[in-house]
């Protein structure tokens, strides 16, 4: 059975403040990108959490706390402390946190200033070295407050190659926009943070790694329907409603100068045309534009199948991680066919009651 501990830690300093233990809630985990807001809930009134209300005041502080999941000792959740519902009558508190990429939403690659500065350059930079160089400036490169305690590889963010970025201070592009950006191109490369005690300091710390396009891990391989298997629950999401036939991609310009980047499924489909405008926001060439909209067609040109799958296993969840390679051996039910299932970990979550991990295979 694994050891699965709860706490709040500071954020600046990565220490941990206070072991706590919900009595109901979830996480999850995913790449490229955050679900917004999770919650967890705690009986404040019983009797294992004796928690003074200074206490209770520090920890609960949005932004400068993480609310940290661990697994036999490894960190595999350390969401941002957004705020909390707190009921009286029922001494119920409800605390609502966020994966560690929503801060991304919420920084620029420079703090509030002047906009009239010379542009920034980024120049000689493989799609790679620019999600590095973008995550360093937004996240790591000032002072207290503005620095994280995130590790960018130098060997990632200074990664050689045929970009060259000039970006404009008054287009304020937050580090979330400007990674979406980099997802979205032809080969653009995944990316996640991944939380862990440093070595360093054992403090609480982030790693930010970058696929080569895709994130790979470990394999590990699993019968799903043997009598003793680590597997207590399967099952599949099927969702066609992004599917997708063409695509016009619209860059930045006005009038003449617009670039219009054109992606069609030419081998053809027996479903209805489906075309979709989305819009470009990191570039102004004709060939950007058209692998974007080629790698956005390419994403979304056929229904995507995620496999769910929950392991009850202490050393496969603590080797599971986002990129993990999965091999299942499924025996068949109503409305999959048996065979191995093969796919890479996409998404991680629990919930409080469960003594299983859930993975989410593509």
């Amino acid at each position: 059975m694994p050891q699965i501990r709860y706490s709040f830690v500071d954020s600046l300093t990565g220490r941990r403040e206070l072991v706590v233990y919900p009595s109901d809630g979830s996480w999850r985990s995913k790449v490229n990108g955050v679900d917004g807001a999770r919650t967890h809930e705690f009986m404040v009134r019983d009797r294992m959490m004796p928690i003074s209300r200074d206490m209770w005041a520090r920890i609960l502080q949005p932004w400068r706390m993480r609310f940290v999941a661990e697994w036999n000792g490894l960190p595999k959740y350390a969401g941002w402390v957004l705020g909390h519902d707190w009921d009286a009558k029922t001494g119920r508190l409800l605390l609502a946190h966020a994966d560690f990429r929503s801060v991304a939403a919420r920084r620029a690659l420079f703090g509030v200033g002047p906009l009239d500065l010379p542009d920034i350059v980024i120049e000689g930079r493989s799609l790679r070295g620019l999600m590095g160089e973008y995550a360093w400036r937004a996240l790591v490169d000032g002072g207290y407050r503005w620095a994280l305690r995130l590790v960018v590889d130098p060997a990632d963010r200074f990664e050689p190659g045929a970009e060259n970025v000039s970006i404009r201070r008054s287009r304020l592009d937050t580090l979330e926009s400007l990674m979406r950006d980099l997802h979205s191109r032809e080969g653009g490369p995944e990316a996640h943070f991944f939380p862990r005690w440093s070595p360093v300091d054992g403090g609480l710390e982030d790693v930010l790694r970058i696929g080569t396009p895709k994130l790979q891990g470990d394999t590990i391989t699993v019968h799903a329907s043997a009598e003793h298997s680590p597997v207590t629950g399967f099952g599949y999401k099927l969702v066609g409603e992004n599917q997708l036939t063409g695509v016009w991609g619209t860059a930045q310009g006005r009038g003449q100068d617009t670039k219009v980047g054109l992606a069609l499924n030419t081998a053809g489909s027996d479903i209805p045309f489906l075309d979709k405008p989305f819009s470009i926001k990191a570039t102004q060439e004709q060939s950007v534009a058209d692998s974007q909209a080629g790698e956005h067609l390419r994403l979304f040109r056929e229904p995507v199948k995620q496999y769910r799958l929950q392991i009850a296993d202490a050393e496969l969840n603590a080797r599971t991680e986002i990129g993990t390679n999965i091999a299942a051996y499924y025996m068949g039910d109503e409305l999959e066919p048996p065979g191995w299932i093969n796919g890479r970990v996409i998404a991680l979550s629990h919930a409080v009651r469960d003594q299983s991990l859930t993975l989410e295979v593509q």
